[in-house]
């Protein structure tokens, strides 16, 4: 027998074993959470009175701690309990490693084995007892140095005298050894054997099914690889000339669009979802620019769910077979929300003018110049009534009745507008949470004497800028990607499904990005044949690693561009 196919069946009975252990071992802790136990120990406490037992109230054992050192505490409880219930179970079971590891050497020859054979009633006789009782013994000896290092434990007896019933367990050990008379197969020697054996099978069962589950895992995986290699087709099989020019013609992008368009469901059903959809990014080893579907999620059972569909995902193209593994990453994020503000009034911000609504949420905006009329723009959950806002949330197409807005640029406050256009929701395909109110010229040049204009419109095609009220400005990377989104908005009961661009700053996450800073507007140029073009992007929504924008149309010298260069 090889190493690695006793190692199999070494761990399948361990693996099975834990499932009974972890069972036991839950109902203890489930069982004692703030019960007192006692353990039999006669000593004289500090007021000089005769006590019978150890008693303590455990108060930590089942339940997760908030602080790391009462976790640590816990911890230690449930290694105890996870040890000695092991070594029982072992016990019970009759499953001496020494006897364990003896019949699976043994196996390869006697198909009719069996590795554990368990008691029986009418074999019971008075050895068995007395191995009995000195497992007994030790199991009482055992918990009784554990118990008393327990910080509930008031009544803390001094650690030479706890340990005096494992000395002389030691003691009983060596006085079998030498009523054994150095023969081999005296029955003090194996209660000893057997002892000592299930001592280590109940440190094994302790570390869990999960752990013997990987390990089977890995052992298997190991067995496979060597078999492939023990067979003379892994050495003469090659794939064919058709195959090998077929996966070198294959675009990353045809994958990554076959990938996603075979799991895109599975992903959107998944709760705890927030954001997914194809992305770009540098990869770090070969310094090129890959494409990827890239998750954002918020709770760790989506990420099971994840990781579920992430190794069991494939696709076929061109006698190709790719993984879904290699292509979809994901991370874990606080949350996806609308980040307009409340608490806070940031320098330059609009709110909706509703005079019986005296704590609207803020946002941020911009203004333009369109022949002789101007104009604001923002986000609808900015200008919008907090209140009329949240009809929405089911009728994207619901009449605004509240329509006046106050703008504060600086320390003037005295300026409004009323909103004449708005959108909001899934059209043609595409999210837009827009709002636009007509304004008066004297609101457009106190806003232009506030912001430096062209310092934001004076980028180059590898990256935006932002204005916001809050962060003021801020540069981000050029690139944007399509993103299905569930935005979180203040005052709906569920989220918003929305298709935005995700946008990423040059340092790591979006923290610079505060609340309030919905509306915020983003410079960016494109190329469109040979023109370039300024474009611009408004922010709607953040998580923690990413900004959401929807896009606007691109702006050229015939319309709004002369905004910027009057």
């Amino acid at each position: 027998m090889s190493l690695t196919d006793f190692l199999i069946a070494f761990s399948i009975i361990m693996m099975m074993l834990s499932f009974i252990s972890e069972r036991a071992s839950n109902f203890i802790k489930l069982y004692f959470q703030s019960k007192k136990i006692y353990i039999p120990f006669i000593y004289i406490d500090k007021n000089q009175k005769l006590k019978w037992f150890l008693s303590a109230e455990l108060q930590i054992l089942a339940y997760k701690q908030p602080t790391e050192g009462g976790e640590k505490e816990r911890e230690y409880r449930v290694m105890i309990i996870n040890i000695i219930i092991g070594i029982i179970i072992a016990a019970l079971t009759n499953a001496n490693f020494f006897e364990i590891i003896k019949k699976i050497t043994s196996s390869t020859t006697n198909k009719d084995v069996v590795i554990i054979e368990g008691w029986l009633m009418d074999d019971i006789d008075k050895a068995k007892i007395i191995g009995f009782f000195y497992l007994l013994t030790f199991l009482w000896s055992l918990s009784l140095m554990f118990f008393n290092k327990l910080q509930e434990n008031n009544t803390v007896v001094n650690q030479y005298y706890v340990r005096t019933p494992f000395l002389l367990w030691f003691l009983f050990t060596i006085l079998f050894l030498i009523l054994s008379g150095g023969e081999k197969d005296t029955e003090y020697l194996k209660i000893i054997n057997h002892t000592i054996g299930y001592v280590f099978v109940g440190v094994f069962l302790s570390l869990g099914s999960k752990f013997w589950h990987d390990l089977l895992d890995l052992l298997f995986k190991f067995k496979n690889t060597q078999q492939a290699l023990s067979e003379n087709k892994t050495f003469t099989d090659y794939d064919t000339a058709d195959k090998v020019m077929a996966r070198a013609e294959t675009s990353q992008y045809s994958i990554v669009e076959g990938l996603y368009g075979k799991y895109e469901k599975e992903i959107k059903t998944i709760k705890g979802v927030v954001s997914h959809g194809i992305h770009t990014l540098l990869d770090e080893r070969s310094k090129l620019y890959i494409k990827i579907i890239e998750v954002e999620f918020t709770t760790p059972e989506a990420q099971d769910e994840l990781d579920q569909i992430k190794f069991s995902g494939s696709i076929t193209i061109n006698y190709n077979v790719f993984y879904l593994k290699d292509y979809l990453q994901y991370k874990r994020t606080s949350r996806l929300i609308a980040v307009s503000s409340i608490d806070s009034s940031p320098i330059c911000y609009a709110h909706n003018a509703n005079i019986y609504n005296t704590n609207q949420s803020r946002g941020s905006f911009s203004v333009y110049k369109d022949g002789n009329e101007y104009f604001a723009i923002s986000n609808l959950h900015v200008f919008a009534d907090d209140e009329e806002f949240k009809n929405f949330e089911d009728n994207p197409n619901h009449k605004l009745s509240l329509k006046m807005v106050r703008f504060v640029v600086g320390d003037n406050n005295t300026h409004t507008g009323e909103i004449i256009d708005y959108k909001f929701g899934q059209y043609d395909s595409y999210g837009f949470d827009l709002c636009i109110c007509k304004i008066e010229k004297a609101l457009y040049d106190l806003f232009k004497k506030q912001i430096d204009i062209d310092k934001l419109i004076d980028i180059d095609e590898y990256s935006m800028s932002m204005y916001g009220a809050f962060s003021k400005k801020i540069n981000f990377h050029a690139f944007r990607s399509p993103t299905t989104c569930y935005v979180e908005y203040e005052g709906f009961t569920n989220t918003k499904e929305l298709y935005l661009f995700k946008i990423a700053s040059s340092s790591p996450g979006i923290q610079n990005i505060s609340k309030g800073d919905s509306g915020s507007t983003v410079y960016y140029k494109i190329k469109d044949k040979n023109t370039v073009l300024l474009a611009r992007g408004i922010i709607v929504a953040k998580s923690d690693d990413y900004a959401y924008i929807f896009r606007e149309e691109p702006l050229t010298n015939t319309n709004k561009l002369e905004l910027w260069k009057n």
